[in-house]
């Protein structure tokens, strides 16, 4: 389920480059992604310190390499306002 959504918005994000109406869209998707992805990071990190010592799995670290990316790129657009449409 999790891929699919992602590849939605991906989908989504870059058709808000060619579709003008749908930058809002793109960027309140990109937020949530940024945010989501930051939240899974520092669980994934605490979820390391389970047993006393930290300690991931190579296939936990290469995940969390990828949260980590998706939160840099996603975070970044906390920075950009919303204009409101005129009417």
């Amino acid at each position: 389920m999790w891929p699919v959504a992602l590849i939605i918005a991906s989908i989504l994000m870059i058709a808000s480059v060619f579709i003008k109406a749908l930058d809002s869209v793109a960027i309140i998707v990109a937020r949530i992604i940024g945010g989501l992805s930051l939240a899974g990071l520092l669980l994934g990190i605490l979820a390391g310190f389970i047993g006393g010592a930290f300690h991931l799995s190579e296939s936990n670290q290469i995940v969390l390499v990828g949260l980590f990316v998706m939160a840099l790129l996603g975070l970044p657009f906390f920075a950009f306002r919303i204009e409101p449409k005129d009417a």
